[in-house]
């Protein structure tokens, strides 16, 4: 690999959590009012997704734990 895929996969964290701050802004033209977004993060994710949500106008933010206790799922409504 080279050039630009060779730096996403050194820096994997950075490109999904760059990902992560694209979906959120954009989604607001995806949903309808009242409509859920829910992302899937990394275990140390979920207070930062939270606060991209709040700060995106989302409402009933809030994350979901897997099996083993971490919180993996972060999400909210737009438009409520």
């Amino acid at each position: 690999m080279t050039g630009i895929v060779d730096w996403a996969v050194k820096n994997t964290r950075l490109v999904i959590a760059a990902l992560i701050v694209t979906i959120v802004a954009g989604s607001p033209l995806h949903l309808v009012p009242g409509g859920w977004l829910l992302l899937e993060h990394g275990y140390d994710q979920a207070a930062a997704v939270r606060t991209l949500l709040l700060d995106a106008g989302f409402t009933e933010v809030q994350s979901w734990q897997d099996l083993a206790g971490i919180e993996r799922v972060s999400g909210g409504r737009f438009g409520v």
